[in-house]
């Protein structure tokens, strides 16, 4: 896994720290820093960390999830971020929403949403900076932004074209669910 020190900076302070400790603390902790690459993004100069984990450690893979353990090597608090400490003001609406005995058991949230009138697919710059400094390739918004958070979280997000979903069932009236293995 391909990890831009900016980004992760962005989470945990990197500044007093050098690259070589970092790397140590890494190491001592079960990452295997395979290599320290110089990626030039947009006018600059990033550092990135090429970083394997062990099978037991999925928690880590991901920017935040990888964060909170660099924080914790480092014996440091990670940073506040606005955007996980906002109340949605929408969350009462999925509050009072009725859970299906299989979300219950198998997942903690599944939630669908109508994007409208999308009509620019370029990725914003901060967006393709973060991504190919990652390693990550730019491709349009809604995929740039399915890679991102995905590698920022470890959160899978989906996007699908509701117009080929309606001409495959040939009616805009559906229901999504989740179906279990055994329910084939």
């Amino acid at each position: 896994m391909q990890i831009s020190l900016r980004w992760i900076n962005e989470l945990v302070d990197l500044e007093t720290v050098r690259l070589d400790d970092l790397i140590n603390k890494l190491t001592l902790g079960g990452f295997e820093v395979e290599d320290v690459l110089d990626i030039k993004v947009s006018n600059s100069n990033t550092i990135a960390l090429e970083i394997s984990s062990t099978a037991n450690r999925s928690d880590s893979l991901s920017i935040h999830g990888l964060s909170l353990e660099i924080a914790a090597l480092l014996n440091q608090r990670p940073k506040r971020i606005d955007y996980s400490e906002k109340i949605c003001p929408w969350e009462e609406d999925f509050e009072t929403l009725e859970s299906t005995t299989i979300l219950g058991q198998n997942c903690s949230d599944f939630i669908g949403l109508i994007v409208e009138n999308v009509d620019d697919f370029t990725s914003p710059k901060w967006l393709q900076q973060k991504l190919i400094a990652s390693g990550l390739p730019v491709e349009n918004n809604l995929l740039d932004f399915q890679n991102y958070i995905l590698f920022e979280t470890g959160y899978p997000l989906e996007f699908y074209d509701l117009d080929k979903i309606y001409s495959k069932i040939e009616s805009p009236n559906f229901q999504l669910y989740l179906a279990t293995l055994t329910d084939h």
